[in-house]
């Protein structure tokens, strides 16, 4: 299988394993808490039919519990179930059972019965299969500031699509791009403002008109184009470069009829802290998401 990179551990890693200065303890106790989020996190990639980048999200995570957290056997081993559920998905029957067997060496007393493409687990007896639900990974937070005015409730939220972003020749085919597209899609999805047309809907649509993401773009920004094929009002779009330890993100919105941005052009770049700046994936899409809303709230006042 082709190694492609899914970073979906920007939150956890960013606040946890860097954690500014935290205490070995801590960092250890917010990676056992935050391991339901990264179970969720595959479980929504595979929803949205991604079962490569479900897997590669957990092969990510094994490796970094391994490298930071070598003593939290139970937690590696629930990832190791996880990754071995997606193997079987894809019919990669021998690997899934490596991987369960590994869950086994790492996690006494653990039973998983494999049928056909799925795998029933059964944890020791007392043993609650989801401990710490919804933690809260900064108890002591920040005052938040006075939100925005959003739209009033019931209202209809506005269609856009996300397309990959753009990386340069010597990092395109790794998926930096497209990573980052599925983070930005989260993002904006869980604000109350846009609502993300799904991926596979706008991959049938180019599909069917043998269109790039390019000829997309020539025909938002041209004028007298048919202009009915996308049923969105916005189209984000941008690049990603990623440098050593460095990742930099420009980024635009605009107006799929008439090709106009209503906001200004996004623009960040993060170091990372001798870790890889993929972690800081999720913080950037984030960011990115808010002050898109905060820009066009404020452009429509």
């Amino acid at each position: 299988m082709k190694k492609a990179v899914v970073f979906a551990v920007a939150a956890l890693m960013a606040v946890s394993i860097l954690g500014c200065g935290a205490s070995r303890a801590r960092q250890i106790q917010n990676m056992k808490a935050n391991m339901n989020n990264l179970i969720a996190q595959g479980d929504q990639y595979l929803r949205r039919g991604a079962p490569n980048y479900a897997y590669n999200h957990y092969t990510t995570n094994i490796r970094l519990y391994m490298k930071y957290a070598p003593d939290l056997n139970v937690e590696t081993a629930r990832l190791y179930v996880e990754r071995g559920k997606v193997l079987l998905g894809m019919k990669q029957i021998a690997k899934a059972d490596v991987d369960f067997n590994e869950a086994r060496k790492l996690y006494p007393g653990i039973t998983i019965n494999v049928s056909g493409s799925q795998a029933e687990v059964m944890l020791p007896a007392g043993q609650d299969p989801k401990p710490n639900p919804n933690p809260d990974p900064n108890p002591n937070p920040e005052p938040e500031p006075e939100p925005e005015p959003r739209p009033a409730p019931g209202s209809d939220k506005i269609k856009i699509a996300i397309l990959d972003f753009k990386e340069p020749p010597d990092t395109a085919g790794k998926g930096y791009g497209s990573s980052f597209a599925m983070m930005m899609t989260d993002a904006v999805s869980k604000g109350k403002l846009f609502t993300v047309v799904e991926r596979s809907i706008l991959d049938k649509i180019m599909q069917e008109r043998n269109l790039s993401q390019t000829d997309l773009l020539e025909k938002a920004q041209a004028s007298g184009e048919d202009k009915k094929i996308l049923p969105v009002k916005y189209l984000i779009f941008g690049s990603i470069t990623v440098e050593g330890n460095a990742v930099s993100v420009t980024a635009r919105l605009i107006d799929w009829e008439t090709g106009l941005s209503p906001v200004s052009d996004y623009s960040k770049r993060i170091i990372g802290q001798g870790t890889s700046p993929s972690f800081y994936f999720d913080e950037i899409a984030k960011d990115l998401s808010r002050k898109l809303e905060d820009g066009f709230l404020k452009s429509r006042r």
